[in-house]
């Protein structure tokens, strides 16, 4: 049962100029190896990484280790409740949770783990099926800013060195956002002069623009499905650039599916259903495309479909996949055509997948890691199990391979994808350990060569 609560925003002023500081619940285990001179540091701007694809060009990193070789932990820092990973761009990590019943956002010091900057908004926040509400999205930094949609859909641009807030816009007042069953999710998208969101506002508005400077409306997309927990992303079919939105939140009766709208005015190609049947159901998994096919997915009643997009940019069924019912996480392509991706919805039966997208066949299923992520960089894959496993694997359609493995903390819930920075490792643990050892932290790890 839902549990429903008031819904308050205070605007609360925590945020911290001048010099880093330590956070009080920063703890500092050393410091990392110097970067090998030929080594490659690429940015973590936003959900999925820079090109939109989980694809690093980092490189320089170390992808085999041993007991006594594994990657050194060198700051770690209590954080509060939420799934939302961590973002990093020029050597500073931006992280949104919620912490002692405030909406949080800091800016941290990627090497140190110090603070930079905080802001804190006071909100009545509720829970479902036993999940509190709590950021589920990251920020998004572009350039010398920071966007971020909060819990209750408040839309904030921050200054990326002060943490000073430019704009704001209280979304879930103006277009009466139902931030249904763990509060409002879908990262921002900057693309060109527009702040794009799956935003599921009444009156038709399930996908949003505004100005990234001022904040001002642009445009609505007309269609009644609500918002969900995937994040719209850029894409080109046939030449043409178009954003992927995947709706459909909380409704009843659920409705929801695929969205290709143009980024210039807000218009719809299409709108795909494809939801759930049952009411306790979101989608959430962010979809992929090779060329002009789609691959999305939900994993409680439909499983996943690939869509072929014609020159008309209206949608055919190529192949639908009942089994392939990924959740939350989103798919990695590799060479143009093998999606690997985790199915299922429990930690018991979720399992390591490869699909040719340019055949729809399985080539093979295998590996019980529970619900994680994979990230590539330019030396090659890792990997993130629910229970804190991080991994160095081999991917291939013959077949995974872990090359190297490690458990830094053993905790369900570990959702977040993985994140590189500088050759540095962040994971998050989002709950604590059973054992009562160690609370939710972010923490980073030396991954350099």
């Amino acid at each position: 049962m839902r549990v429903l609560f008031s819904i308050s925003l205070l605007f609360v002023s925590l945020s911290a100029y001048g010099e880093p500081t330590h956070a009080d619940r920063l703890t500092t285990h050393g410091s990392p190896r110097p970067r090998a001179q030929n080594a490659v540091t690429d940015d973590w701007p936003h959900f999925l990484g820079r090109e939109y694809n989980l694809v690093s060009r980092e490189s320089g990193l170390r992808t085999q280790w041993d007991k006594e070789t594994e990657p050194k932990l060198i700051w770690e820092l209590q954080r509060g409740k939420g799934y939302a990973p961590p973002v990093a761009a020029a050597g500073k990590v931006v992280m949104a949770h919620r912490l002692d019943g405030m909406e949080t956002i800091e800016c941290l010091d990627a090497t140190t783990g110090k603070l930079i900057w905080i802001d804190q908004i006071a909100i009545d926040f509720g829970e479902s099926f036993g999940y509190p509400e709590a950021p589920q999205a990251p920020p998004t930094i572009a350039g010398d800013k920071v966007y971020f949609m909060g819990t209750r859909a408040l839309l904030r641009c921050y200054d990326f060195e002060s943490g000073k807030i430019l704009w704001k816009r209280d979304l879930g007042s103006e277009f009466e956002v139902e931030t249904h069953f763990f509060g409002k999710g879908g990262a921002p998208l900057i693309y060109g002069d527009h702040v794009i969101l799956n935003l599921g506002g009444k009156e038709n508005s399930a996908v949003a623009a505004f100005d990234k400077l001022t904040g001002e409306s642009r445009w609505t997309t007309e269609q009644e499905w609500d918002g969900s927990y995937a994040s719209p992303t850029p894409v080109t079919f046939h030449g043409q650039p178009r954003i992927l939105v995947f709706a459909g939140g909380e409704s009843k009766p659920p409705h929801g599916g695929l969205l290709s709208v143009n980024p210039q005015t807000g218009k719809a190609d299409f709108a795909f259903p494809w939801r759930a049947t049952r009411e306790a159901s979101v989608n959430s998994s962010t979809p992929r495309v090779v060329g002009n096919r789609i691959f999305m997915s939900e994993a409680y009643t439909e499983g996943g479909v690939l869509l072929d997009l014609g020159e008309t940019m209206q949608p055919t069924v190529f192949k639908k996949l009942p089994k392939t019912n990924v959740q939350f996480m989103t798919p990695l392509v590799r060479e143009g055509r093998y999606l690997y991706g985790i199915t299922e919805r429990t930690d018991i039966t979720a399992t390591w997948f490869c699909l040719d997208m340019e055949t729809g066949e399985e080539l093979w299923r295998e590996g019980n890691y529970g619900r994680g992520n994979f990230l590539e960089t330019a030396d090659g894959v890792f990997a993130t199990g629910e229970f804190g496993q991080f991994m160095s694997v081999k991917l291939t359609p013959e077949g995974p391979e872990i090359l190297s493995e490690m458990q830094p903390f053993y905790s369900p819930e570990t959702f977040c994808p993985p994140m590189i920075h500088d050759g540095l490792l962040f994971l998050v643990q989002s709950t604590a350990e059973p054992d009562g050892s160690s609370q939710p932290r972010i923490l980073c790890f030396d991954l350099r060569d």
